[in-house]
């Protein structure tokens, strides 16, 4: 049973001016044409026996095997066109390049002149193909002959690549690093030939102002916590949450819609961002839906004559929902043409089939807009994240529990000594190690930690009582002791400048660097590492035993990251003052045996096979019962 529409801006009142406009196209398209010179009566032009609509991929196509109509039944479709003129009949959607992101320059399609009311109504319904090969839109498919028959043939002997959309935002490194990690997890499972992965910052590329420039204003409350916590705050509380939901909702559907719109069809929807799950659902209960709306409306008996628009109208009469439902679909089209102030369609809260996932990078906390309970599966990284998606009632059976994914080069402890890394990283390979990290936006007080912590390690310490005295060198040896210091800034290039001009204490060997994609390497060569609580640097610093110093974290998003190394772990600490992390830093490069037990405890937290246990469920969703046969697991490269 059909759900009930809802929509946006005008509400019901919009539903029934469209529908109503809908029925004016439908009317004059079905009444207009002239009579048939074949002797019979009425009033509606008889046209040869059109074909069934053929089926691609599961979706209907148009043919295009009648005679041309009458000018008066194309005329009134010119509404739906790119171009307000009629002569622009049979040009194809644009695509315009100077914006930049992709979008289509009208709604719908004008219909060309060589196609009966059947065919007219079926390209305005029917589902216009992504462009394949750079060509348009929506390019009218060549002559059934031999040849195309063949060929078709012969191409529908192959298998067709399946299709997975990974949608995030690009606020932080965290999302990106983790669509990137899933997407190489499912390459590596299953191979480059059997599946296509895309990557889409869709808040970014198609949401309108002010939800576009979600980047920058994160990166601006990240700099300002106080103003951090009031935002997560005003998003957990359900009442606002809600009122913000739909009221994004109302403003991106449209956008939302047509960025999978021009990827359909889809096999897999994949989400790494707690915002990509509300919208992108109904957008996919919709699409889902009208295709099996589409597939109802023009399946028909041997018995149903649909070369005539009145037996189209007929076929249409045997499913009156679904045909209102297209009558609606065209006036609402009609309308958007028209330049009339939009009705927003905000979609069906069921009739989706294309799966749906949301994998969590959050470590140790998450906030309440990553689950929603109509998703197929909820992937989680830990205990606590669990008992999150439970309480806002995500179904047991579809949360699953494998850890945080990472990039591939985590998938296995490294095999090299750190002697031999410290010689590839033109590091001393006999002093002890600290590295520094400021996140991949460089984001937190990364001078000031590392002049800190240079410091302190290159001051004498005989009063220094976190130095336990039995197991601390002696004096001499302290004295004369040098430590590497490697501080990776990220984009941070004013930090970056700064310290490299900075006098660092001679008993400091300090490494300045930008933005590295060897953080593995840099990882296994080191000691310690102190960092801000960003779930990805945490999950990569446990496969490489390191035990972990936070200096920071983002309240709420966060906090749970710091009780995941300081509680549930124990491979780590939290220091918020500058001297504070110096002097523990100190102590562990100083204390093998506390080094070590952070060490042990950090490999226990450590999932390195957790990206492509998630590939795999993934897969059982893409190949069914088949998934396991399709597997042809490489090693990971070193």
């Amino acid at each position: 049973m059909r759900t009930r529409d809802r929509n946006g801006l005008l509400g019901p009142v919009g539903g029934v001016c469209r529908l109503c406009f809908g029925v004016v196209v439908v009317a004059w398209t079905t009444t207009t044409a002239p009579r048939s010179s074949g002797g019979g009566g009425g009033h509606v032009a008889a046209f040869a026996p059109a074909p069934p609509p053929p089926v691609r991929r599961g979706r209907l196509v148009p043919t295009t095997s009648l005679p041309p109509p009458p000018p008066a039944v194309v005329a009134p479709l010119a509404l739906f066109s790119p171009s307000r003129s009629a002569e622009d009949a049979g040009a194809s959607s644009a695509w315009s390049p100077s914006t930049r992101r992709r979008r289509r320059v009208g709604a719908v399609s004008l219909p060309r002149d060589d196609l009966g009311p059947a065919e007219v109504a079926a390209q305005v319904l029917l589902p216009k193909q992504a462009p394949q090969g750079g060509g348009a839109a929506d390019a009218a498919p060549p002559a059934i002959g031999a040849e195309t028959t063949k060929a078709a043939a012969e191409s529908s002997t192959a298998p067709a690549k399946k299709r997975v959309l990974i949608l995030m935002s690009d606020t932080g490194g965290g999302h990106r690093a983790s669509a990137q990690a899933l997407a190489h997890a499912l390459r590596h499972v299953y191979g480059d030939e059997t599946l296509d992965c895309e990557i889409l910052d869709i808040w970014t590329e198609y949401a309108p102002w002010p939800y576009k420039n979600f980047v920058p204003y994160y990166a601006f409350l990240a700099k300002h916590p106080v103003l951090w916590r009031a935002a997560w705050g005003y998003a957990r509380f359900p009442v606002t949450r809600r009122l913000q939901e739909a009221a994004s909702l109302a403003q991106c559907y449209q956008q939302f819609r047509e960025a999978v719109e021009e990827r359909w069809p889809v096999d897999l929807v994949v989400s790494v961002h707690p915002l990509c799950q509300t919208i992108p659902l109904r957008v996919l209960n919709d699409l889902d839906a009208d295709d099996d709306d589409r597939r109802a409306l023009f399946e028909r008996d041997d018995a149903d004559d649909t070369s005539t628009a009145e037996g189209l109208v007929a076929a249409m009469a045997k499913t009156p929902a679904r045909a209102v439902d297209a009558v609606a679909r065209l006036g609402a089209a009609a309308w958007n043409r028209l330049g009339l102030p939009p009705v927003l369609r905000v979609g069906r809260t069921t009739g989706r089939t294309t799966p749906f996932v949301t994998v969590v990078t959050d470590l140790g906390s998450a906030h309440p807009t990553w689950f929603h309970k109509r998703v197929d599966a909820c992937f989680v990284p830990s205990d606590a994240v669990r008992k999150v998606a439970r309480r806002v009632g995500v179904p047991e059976h579809k949360i699953r529990q494998h850890g945080l994914p990472l990039r591939e080069a985590f998938w296995q402890p490294e095999p090299r000594p750190k002697a031999d890394l410290r010689a590839a990283l033109d590091l001393p390979a006999d002093q002890t190690t600290a590295l520094v990290v400021g996140g991949g936006d460089g984001v937190g007080r990364i001078s000031r930690l590392a002049k800190e912590i240079a410091t302190e390690l290159g001051a004498h310490d005989d009063d220094d009582d976190d130095v336990d005295a039995a197991a601390a060198p002696s004096r001499a040896t302290r004295r004369t002791a040098k430590t590497t210091l490697v501080v990776v800034c990220g984009k941070n290039a004013d930090a970056k400048r700064e310290l490299e001009a900075h006098a660092w204490p001679a008993s400091v060997d300090a490494r300045i660097l930008g933005f590295v994609t060897n953080m593995d390497e840099y990882m296994a060569a080191a000691d310690c590492i102190v960092t801000k609580a960003g779930p990805g640097t945490i999950a990569e610093a446990s496969t490489r035993r390191l035990p972990t110093l936070i200096s920071s974290y983002l309240p709420g998003q966060e906090a749970g990251n710091v009780k995941f190394v300081t509680r549930d772990f124990k491979f780590g600490e939290y220091r918020r003052r500058p001297k504070r992390i110096a002097k523990t830093i100190k102590r562990w490069l100083r204390d093998d045996t506390e080094r070590s037990a952070l060490a042990e405890r950090a490999e226990s937290a450590a999932t390195r096979d957790a990206t492509t246990k998630i590939a795999r469920d993934i897969g059982a969703f893409l190949f069914g019962s088949d998934a396991e046969a399709r597997t042809h697991e490489r090693p990971p490269s070193s």
